[in-house]
């Protein structure tokens, strides 16, 4: 048996080779396609970030005079008698719900907001009705005056709850 001379071969071994690269790309790329798909996107993280982006938003927004919803917290007073300049839960109430229900109507949810201040809950606006669940956030604001913290939170929920 006589080896083959090369210099005839090299087309043919550099097409062979060029044709196996072909196929281990197409074979890489089909593969790709067929992989199984996951399991759908739950859900849940979409809404507690809308839940959280909605907070924020209530937040900063304006109440009265240059002041935001969250000074107006930090600056409330829940007692019989409060200083001047300072928001009561009749005023946070009509603040919050008047700054959430367009929010929440825009978006197409149902929302609760709640103020808390240690184990009582100063403020509770909302339409979601009792037992609902949904997507939730919270935040603390401190109140200085106060000396403590207020714990604020929302529920959303889709508007067909309703």
């Amino acid at each position: 048996m006589r080896a083959l001379p090369l210099r005839g071969n090299r087309r043919a071994f550099s097409a062979i080779y060029g044709a196996m690269g072909v196929l281990l790309v197409c074979s890489a790329v089909a593969g790709l396609l067929l992989l199984p798909r996951g399991p759908a996107e739950d859900a849940a993280p979409r809404e507690r970030e809308l839940a959280s982006h909605y907070l924020e938003a209530l937040l900063h927004s304006t109440v009265a005079n240059d002041t935001t919803l969250e000074q107006a917290l930090a600056n409330s007073c829940f007692a019989a008698h409060c200083a001047p300049g300072t928001w009561n839960s009749s005023a946070l109430s009509q603040a919050i719900d008047r700054l959430a229900a367009p929010l929440a109507q825009a978006l197409d949810r149902a929302y609760k907001v709640a103020a808390m201040g240690g184990a009582l809950t100063e403020v509770l606006v909302g339409n979601l009705p009792a037992g609902t669940t949904g997507a939730a956030a919270s935040t603390d604001i401190f109140r200085p005056a106060a000396g403590d913290f207020l714990g604020v939170s929302v529920l959303l929920a889709p508007s067909s709850v309703l």
